[in-house]
């Protein structure tokens, strides 16, 4: 379970990423992708299949796109308006493929 947490974290960091990062936003980078991770987790757990609903979806990607545009916790300021909306809809996209794979692996 915590070695797919990790990844889990990892791949959040990888979705997250862009090139020619500084390592002071590299950093940065890293702590977004384990608080996101553990805000989504909290707000999953809480709801019942979570890719079922649109309103469901909704309100994940609105937690997502707020969480990445936190002054104190979010996206470092290298990134504009087009990127954090570009990372909101892939992680929201990665999350409700996780999503449907879990539940098909329940299913079978």
């Amino acid at each position: 379970m915590r070695d797919d947490k990790c990844k889990r974290k990892q791949a959040l960091f990888d979705l997250l990423m862009k090139p020619d990062l500084e390592k002071a936003d590299i950093k940065r980078l890293k702590a977004v992708a384990v608080g996101l991770y553990e805000t989504l987790q909290a707000q999953i757990e809480a709801t019942q299949d979570s890719a079922a609903k649109q309103g469901t979806r909704d309100q994940i990607r609105v937690t997502i796109r707020d969480y990445l545009w936190d002054e104190n916790k979010g996206l470092p300021v290298s990134y504009g308006v087009p990127e954090i909306e570009a990372k909101t809809d892939a992680v929201l996209a990665d999350l409700m493929m996780q999503a449907r794979q879990a539940s098909g692996s329940v299913h079978r």
